[in-house]
């Protein structure tokens, strides 16, 4: 017992007892984000949510981490272990977080010795290669989308998720407009309706707009936007009013930290590959049940304004000041409708 104690260095004595532990498992990976809520010494957190292959867990400030499997991978906020499932914890279950290291009943996960895994979303480079990857991710979306839309902007009034595509159509024309015009306040507006909107831990509405956000991140820069001031105002909307869980993507995505699928796209769209291209839409989009498709549709909501809405002028959204447009060419809505928002013909039309 003292030699196990004595090779935890750095700990209380008090605290030492909660890293008493079965088995030692080094972390594959994990992220850099999560390292400002790691404790000094071991604390108790919650089980928020137990899956095969995730177990979210959240502490007294509500700061959320999730042990995953490799086949989740990296994430905003994951410790990635090389379990090939997770065993099911109760919320009650005894779990420990701090000193790089966290303590299950059966089983500890060690983070020292790993590096960690930058979450943060790296923008196109050039306006120019932004401008051509903006074009050539629009078409091969529609091919992406055309057989699996996301519920929220599936057309028909017999489809199965027609009253949740409803409830969301006034707010897709909202951001639609909203960004074309530089309205932050229109824009906060949207994103409150669509928060929480839809079944699940993280429901469909939130899901778009974390794909919404990635389009921004990855190419509003170039385009003449402030990626940073507006997501900034969709998350602090958004996530009041969903699960915890999907508060946790929003936050994140908000300040440009998105999951391992989303920087596997940003890489295809730098390189310029339209086969890498669709690959990462594809691993993006058959993400959970529907939150890949309803992520993708977010995304190619904004990508599409982004492209036929040419360039912004690079003013504050903040205030009264508002990012006015040199030329809205065919982005200017006419009737609103699902058709905006889908992968229709009218996205695909050469911009």
């Amino acid at each position: 017992m003292l030699g196990g104690r004595a090779g935890i260095r750095g700990l209380s004595t008090h605290n030492l007892d909660a890293f008493v532990t079965v088995e030692h498992t080094p972390a594959c990976s994990f992220s850099a984000a999560i390292t400002a809520h790691l404790p000094p010494d071991p604390a108790p957190w919650s089980v928020l949510s137990s899956h095969r292959h995730s177990c979210n867990l959240i502490n007294q400030h509500g700061n959320l981490l999730a042990l995953v499997t490799p086949t989740h991978g990296n994430g905003p906020f994951h410790v990635v272990t090389p379990l090939a499932t997770l065993p099911e914890l109760s919320p009650h279950t005894a779990v420990h977080v701090g000193a790089m290291m966290i303590q299950l009943p059966a089983f500890r996960i060690d983070l020292r010795g790993t590096p960690p895994w930058s979450p943060q979303l790296a923008c196109l480079h050039t306006q120019e290669q932004t401008v051509g990857s903006v074009h050539r991710c629009c078409h091969i979306l529609c091919e992406v989308m055309s057989h699996q839309p996301s519920p929220l902007v599936a057309c028909g009034p017999n489809t199965p998720s027609a009253a949740l595509a409803r409830l969301a159509q006034p707010a897709l024309v909202a951001l639609h407009t909203g960004l074309i015009a530089g309205d932050l306040a229109q824009i906060a507006h949207a994103a409150r309706r669509l928060a929480g909107l839809g079944p699940g831990l993280t429901p469909a509405g939130d899901d778009f707009l974390v794909g919404w956000m990635a389009a921004l991140w990855l190419a509003g820069t170039w385009i003449g936007l402030e990626p940073g001031t507006i997501c900034a105002a969709v998350g602090a909307t958004a996530a009041p009013h969903t699960t915890r869980l999907s508060a946790a993507w929003l936050t994140h995505a908000a300040a440009g930290r998105f999951g391992e699928a989303w920087h596997t796209l940003a890489a295809a769209l730098a390189h310029g590959s339209l086969n890498a291209i669709q690959s990462g839409l594809l691993r993006i989009r058959d993400t959970g049940v529907t939150s890949g498709r309803d992520a993708l549709a977010g995304f190619q909501h904004a990508l599409v304004i982004l492209r036929n809405g040419s360039y912004f002028e690079a003013r504050s959204f903040a205030g009264s000041e508002t990012a006015t447009p040199r030329r809205l060419a065919a982005a200017a809505p006419g009737a609103p409708s699902a058709a905006l928002h889908a992968g229709t013909t009218r996205q695909c039309a050469p911009g």
